[in-house]
């Protein structure tokens, strides 16, 4: 295997990994707004936004 082959095939492992990163994160996103607005629209408590909202917020970070 020559250099440039060995170089391709790291590149597309990194970029392989990163979309699977991103499509994980974008499915838990989803996951997270769909019980926020879940949570409004059933008037829950406000304690249980502010946790669904930092963990938005913590998601996002990481």
């Amino acid at each position: 295997m020559d250099e440039w082959q060995y170089l391709w095939d790291h590149f597309k492992f990194n970029a392989e990994q990163r979309l699977k990163g991103f499509n994980f994160f974008v499915l838990l996103s989803i996951f997270a707004d769909g019980g926020v607005f879940t949570a409004i629209d059933r008037q829950f408590n406000p304690v249980l936004l502010a946790m669904l909202g930092s963990f938005i917020i913590i998601l996002v970070l990481v």
